[in-house]
């Protein structure tokens, strides 16, 4: 979510509130560069935030079996809490709807080489949800992914790829009709493999309690049990945090509950959690809007409405003492899994980039990559914008010179600007001129 240079940052500065070996564990979690790495970085930045703001414990001893979080102190507010990252990483294993749009990529790109341009548009059905019925989440009817070969892509998908074989300009069409398997495949020719794929939704909640965010509060309310007694005054509650939930974002819809209606029915049952607070990174959906991406909390707590104001308060006016996030947790874990052990990879290549008549900024990290061998020209020229390298090409072409080459600081970012600033003419790549005067 951070640039890695700021998640470096606050771990240097964590010394502040933290014990050697928690900050090592952190790093631990952090260097998976998975979902426990999202995980990581949300204790991390909830920890830093709040650290602005007040007394900051982790892992305060109360006297019990476990451990929390975060006891926090300010001269409003003091509370405990355990943090959560909350996902959808279960329902999306069990409908593995992108396994299957990778699968048939793969079988595009295979066509691709036998010079047959198209790609696989599919449509899943699924098993709606039916609480009354006690099925608490609707169910694509897709198989597991090691059932795949024997189940969609068996005897009948081959003889649908010789019929595309034998005419490759022509639209074909595919159903799987299964008990395991209820998908609709469409070849279209031309263009790229990948292309077009739909589903019922079966991320969102249809009943109260039976969805990953109630059974979420419910783990961490036994572990606040666990940790032993509060001082007086001393407020509990389970921070949430957003790793790719789509209850986060959804709201009511005919069949389905929203993430405020959980959340009430869980305080309303609850006598040991005080408020829950759930916490996300905001992108703005104005259109043409250029605002960055940010922290934000929502606080609930049915006991002490008046305190869940000042909990809110204090918790977002906490986040402007961190840097800005670059990207949703979702989109990082993404990054993680395509950038695999690449570590030059890891963090982005820098974007937003300028120029100007006498200058052009790029990216520094890709000048060096490229310069060290360690990407080809067809990976930089997709690092650095092509009409960037043409402005440039363009000034060297016409004999101007270099002035300067300096070097443009971005520390909420993973990478720097190259700023390159030209000069006049320059006769060591273009031909002698007369002075200007004669």
């Amino acid at each position: 979510m951070l640039a890695r240079r700021s998640v470096q940052k606050m771990l240097n500065e964590s010394v502040a509130y933290l014990s050697t070996e928690q900050v090592k564990r952190l790093v631990a979690h952090l260097n998976r560069n998975n979902r426990d790495a999202i995980g990581a970085e949300w204790e991390l930045i909830m920890l830093a935030a709040l650290a602005s703001m007040g007394v900051v414990e982790h892992e305060p001893n109360l006297g019990g079996t476990s451990r929390l979080d975060v006891r926090f102190r300010s001269p409003t507010l003091k509370f405990v809490a355990d943090v959560r990252a909350v996902s959808d990483e279960t329902y999306n294993r069990e409908n593995p709807v992108q396994e299957l749009s990778t699968a048939l990529g793969e079988q595009a790109a295979i066509l691709r080489k036998e010079g047959i341009a198209g790609g696989f548009d599919f449509r899943v059905n699924a098993a709606q949800a039916d609480p009354r019925r006690g099925k608490y989440k609707t169910k694509l009817i897709l198989p597991f992914v090691h059932e795949f070969q024997e189940i969609i892509f068996d005897a009948a998908f081959d003889d649908y790829l010789a019929n595309i074989r034998r005419e490759p300009s022509k639209v074909h069409h595919h159903a799987v009709d299964k008990d395991a398997a209820s998908v609709s495949i469409v070849f279209n020719p031309g263009g790229l493999g990948g292309r077009f794929f739909s589903h019922p939704a079966y991320n969102l909640a249809h009943d109260l309690i039976h969805n990953v965010v109630y059974q979420a509060l419910e783990r961490k309310s036994r572990q606040i049990k666990r940790a032993g007694p509060r001082a007086s005054g001393e407020l509990a509650g389970v921070i949430l945090c957003d790793a790719g939930c789509a209850m986060f974002h959804s709201v009511h819809g005919v069949g389905t509950v929203a993430l405020n209606q959980v959340i009430r029915t869980f305080l309303q049952k609850s006598r040991t959690v005080d408020f829950v607070c759930v916490v996300e990174v905001i992108h703005s959906i104005d259109y043409g809007s250029t605002a960055p991406p940010r922290f934000s909390a929502r606080v609930w707590s049915t006991r002490h409405p008046v305190l869940r104001d000042e909990i809110e308060r204090q918790v977002n006016q906490s986040f402007r003492a961190l840097p800005t996030p670059l990207q949703s947790a979702i989109n990082t874990l993404n990054q993680f899994e395509w950038a695999g052990k690449t570590q030059r990879l890891w963090g982005r290549y820098k974007r937003n980039v300028t120029m100007r008549d006498q200058s052009v900024e790029i990216s520094l990290r890709g000048v060096m990559d490229y310069l060290a061998g360690r990407i080809e020209r067809e990976e930089f020229e997709k690092i650095v914008p092509t009409d960037w390298l043409a402005h440039l090409r363009r000034n060297l072409d016409r004999g101007s010179g270099i002035r300067e080459v300096s070097i443009k600081r971005c520390p909420g970012e993973d990478d720097d600007g190259l700023v390159i600033t030209f000069g006049g003419h320059d006769p060591a790549i273009s031909l002698f001129r007369a002075p200007e005067d004669h």
